[in-house]
């Protein structure tokens, strides 16, 4: 159940942030046009990694199991330490314009899992990477190739008070399609 629900919930973000931004559904759409290998095409990873980079991170919890000390200040054994995965993909000296949609940034350059780490990190990290990838490539290449779209109406992001939920776009939000064929001339 809570892998569905986060799988479902990327595959809107997924929309939505291209939806905010529809010159990269004209660069997906070149991309399909002059694709001829299989697997997922290089910018519609960059996409997939960006969306999660801004819209799919959570946070990470673990229970310290001997007591250290970082930036001055002690950390208990026992204590639960909760790692704010999503504030830390908004960092600047990590991510030039870190609230911009941008996948792009992700071309020609592997960030650390200390820098980028959207499903966890080392033993502890999701397994449903490369579901993920093919769920949202999948989509990527069947909407893009016959629909253009925009958000109509935006919001701001809700999440339940859960720690394994992720932030969910703003049930306000209202996204218009329409089919390629009918699309205005850009």
């Amino acid at each position: 159940k809570i892998a569905t629900g986060n799988v479902g919930s990327y595959l809107v973000w997924q929309v939505v942030q291209l939806g905010r931004s529809p010159e990269w559904i004209r660069r997906l759409r070149a991309e399909q046009a002059g694709e001829d290998s299989p697997g997922v095409p290089d910018l519609t990873l960059r996409v997939i990694k960006e969306t999660l980079r801004l819209e799919q991170s959570e946070y990470l919890y673990r229970r310290i199991r001997k007591d250290f000390t970082a930036a001055g200040y002690l950390f208990p054994k026992g204590w639960i330490l909760r790692i704010c995965v999503r504030e830390s993909h908004r960092l600047p000296e990590v991510f030039d314009n870190p609230g911009s949609f941008d996948p792009d940034r992700f071309a020609g350059r592997e960030f650390s899992s200390s820098e980028y780490s959207p499903f966890g990190f080392l033993r502890h990290a999701c397994l449903g990477v490369p579901t993920t990838h093919m769920i949202g490539g999948w989509m990527i290449h069947h909407i893009v190739a016959g629909h253009d779209w925009v958000v109509v109406r935006d919001g701001h992001p809700v999440r339940e008070f859960r720690h394994w939920k992720h932030w969910r776009p703003s049930p306000e939000i209202v996204v218009e399609f329409r089919p390629v064929s009918s699309a205005p001339d850009a």
